[in-house]
C-alpha cells in the first residue's frame, strides 16, 4: 500500500468517526446541548459555537479559572493544562475537536488582521471562542 493510499484511508476513517459523532449528537436534542437554541438567545450566554459548549466552558474554567480571554498571552507553563483539556475531550468522545488548527484573534476587540492572529489547535480555539462568547466579548457583533 502506498504512502498516499494509507494517508487517504486514515482520512476516510477519521471522517467516518467524525460523522458518527455528529450523527449521534444532534444539535437539537443531543447529549451536549443544555442551553437555549442560538436563534432564541439574546446574550452571549445563550449562543452556541458547538453542540458541547456547556461542557467545554465548564472544563475550560475548571482548568483556567482566572485566565483572561479578551487578550491572550503565550505561556509555556499552560501547555500541560491545555493537554489535560485535550485528553478530557478525547475521553468524552470529542475527537473531532482534535483534528486541525484554526486562526484565532489575540485581542478580541481588534479586527481579524495581520499581527492580531495566531494559529492554534481546534480544541484550544473552541475553548477560547466559547469562553469569549459566554463572557459577552462578542455581544457587539450580534
Amino acid at each position: 500500500m502506498s504512502k498516499n493510499s494509507k494517508r487517504n484511508a486514515r482520512r476516510r476513517k477519521r471522517a467516518a468517526v467524525r460523522h458518527q459523532v455528529n450523527a449521534t449528537q444532534p444539535l437539537s436534542t443531543g447529549t451536549f446541548t443544555e442551553g437555549p437554541s442560538p436563534s432564541t438567545a439574546a446574550t452571549g450566554a445563550g449562543r452556541q459555537v458547538t453542540p458541547c459548549d456547556d461542557w467545554l466552558y465548564k472544563e475550560f474554567r475548571r482548568v483556567f479559572p482566572t485566565m483572561p480571554v479578551a487578550t491572550l498571552t503565550d505561556s509555556d507553563e499552560n501547555q500541560p493544562l491545555w493537554r489535560s483539556i485535550g485528553d478530557a475531550m478525547r475521553r468524552k468522545g470529542l475527537s473531532w475537536l482534535d483534528e486541525g488548527a484554526h486562526l484565532l484573534c489575540v485581542d478580541a476587540a481588534k479586527p481579524f488582521m495581520f499581527g492580531n492572529v495566531v494559529f492554534v489547535p481546534w480544541d484550544i480555539y473552541y475553548c477560547l471562542e466559547v469562553a469569549r462568547e459566554r463572557e459577552g466579548l462578542y455581544d457587539w457583533m450580534h
